[in-house]
């Protein structure tokens, strides 16, 4: 398998309901996932395969995207 989608929720104590908020959310955990493939890698540890692209979106609209 090539892709893998996974699904995410994340709550808040309070509302975050304007397009720019959600948006800086979903910027937010794309900078902790380029975190991880900077520094340990998102790829099982016995594999040789590397992380190309990591896209974020959320009600099937792209929120950002990042290659590698």
């Amino acid at each position: 398998m090539k892709k893998l989608s996974f699904t995410v929720t994340v709550e808040f104590a309070d509302s975050v309901n304007a397009d720019n908020e959600i948006n800086e959310v979903g910027t937010n955990i794309l900078h902790g996932l380029i975190e991880q493939v900077n520094h340990e890698g998102l790829t099982p540890e016995e594999s040789e395969t590397f992380t190309k692209t990591i896209q974020i979106s959320k009600d099937g609209k792209d929120i950002i995207r990042h290659s590698f």
